[in-house]
């Protein structure tokens, strides 16, 4: 077994501290669930060529993994509606209202400090 860690997107979405050939797995795998269910690791599975097939880890993981999941789809839907709410504005008038917001909000917070 080799050891292997993997960042995504500045999270550690799957730290993947095991790495088995797939040939190895096949009769130890009862032994490898038991040892990532008390450790809480999770196992990569290579092929031949060293190619992932397959990621082995215990639920509590996959658990949180999927709820990552669904918080990365809801935020993508806000931002497919927010593009399309906005398909048909051209892009400089979007930016320029953009920026007017920003500045708007600026003011805002800084009217609030000063008369805090």
């Amino acid at each position: 077994m080799r050891i292997r860690s993997r960042l995504t997107n500045k999270q550690r979405i799957l730290d993947v501290s095991q790495t088995m050939k797939i040939k190895d797995v096949g009769g130890r795998f009862s032994q490898l669930v038991r040892s990532l269910r008390s450790s809480n690791e999770t196992c990569e599975v290579t092929d031949e060529s060293g190619q992932t097939v397959a990621v082995v880890l215990p639920a509590e993981r996959y658990e949180s993994y999927q709820a990552y999941q669904r918080w990365r789809e809801a935020d993508f839907a806000i931002l497919d509606e927010v593009a399309e709410a906005f398909k048909d504005v051209d892009p400089d008038e979007l930016e320029a209202r953009i920026n007017q917001a920003v500045e708007e909000v600026n003011a805002e917070r800084n009217a609030r400090r000063a008369t805090a």
